[in-house]
């Protein structure tokens, strides 16, 4: 095995884990959003802070850290609609992670932080978390399917 391969390797990795993680994040929030118990919610939105910060933020570090050096070691060159494709959509998911979903979870923890607390308190800053998550997924499968089709090479 080469380092083009191991490269590889770790890059396709962090990936399965930063996409695959938040569709499964995805997945149960939705399913503790319909039971309509705010402190599930509330634990899955302190549980999704902690997730972003110690995995979703290093997953996708590596991918990103692990694809930039695949460009070096494979001469891809940085004009290829792929390499662009990932840089873009690894901006993407950063400005909407921490300009969008960051700030909505805290206030969708905080709102859910008081005794007594319900969904409806939230519904707005929640649907719009969730709404985001969505558009999220969306730009990293486009940058998936890019990565792997790899038009114009």
């Amino acid at each position: 095995m080469d380092l083009y391969g191991i490269l590889l390797f770790v890059h396709l990795t962090s990936i399965v884990a930063w996409v695959g993680g938040g569709i499964m994040l995805e997945v149960i929030i939705e399913k503790a959003v319909a039971s309509n118990d705010a402190s599930r919610v509330k634990g899955l939105a302190d549980d999704a802070e902690t997730l972003g910060q110690r995995f979703f933020g290093p997953s996708s570090g590596i991918a990103l850290l692990a694809g930039v050096w695949l460009v070096f070691e494979g001469g891809w060159g940085w004009g290829q609609p792929f390499v662009w494709a990932g840089l873009i959509g690894f901006a993407l998911s950063t400005i909407l992670g921490f300009g969008i979903l960051v700030p909505t979870g805290k206030k969708v923890q905080e709102g859910l932080a008081a005794p007594g607390a319900a969904l409806d308190s939230v519904r707005g800053e929640l649907d719009r978390l969730r709404n985001i998550s969505r558009l999220d997924t969306l730009v990293l499968i486009v940058v998936i399917f890019f990565m792997t089709v790899k038009p114009g090479t």
